[in-house]
């Protein structure tokens, strides 16, 4: 689980994100706070679920710095495709 500093970087890079391309969002501070820890908390409860879905020789070979980029690659591709 990321830390409350970490949790407050990430909303500020998302903030400073949507600034570039003008885009508001209708949330205060503390919302923003609230919805990024639930997704953390989210991944953690389903890390092991993730971990499953992954072919054996990378589930074990695989560390979880290296499994994460996977993700994130896969996240990201869907986010460029909408």
């Amino acid at each position: 689980m990321l830390t409350d500093e970490q949790i407050e970087k990430v909303r500020a890079e998302f903030a400073g994100e949507l600034s570039k391309v003008r885009t508001s969002l209708s949330a205060t501070k503390p919302q923003c706070i609230a919805v990024l820890a639930a997704v953390d908390s989210w991944v953690g409860a389903n890390a092991a679920s993730f971990n499953q879905a992954l072919p054996q020789a990378v589930a074990n070979n695989f560390s979880a710095r290296q499994k994460l980029k996977l993700l994130r690659m896969i996240i990201n591709a869907r986010l460029e495709a909408l």
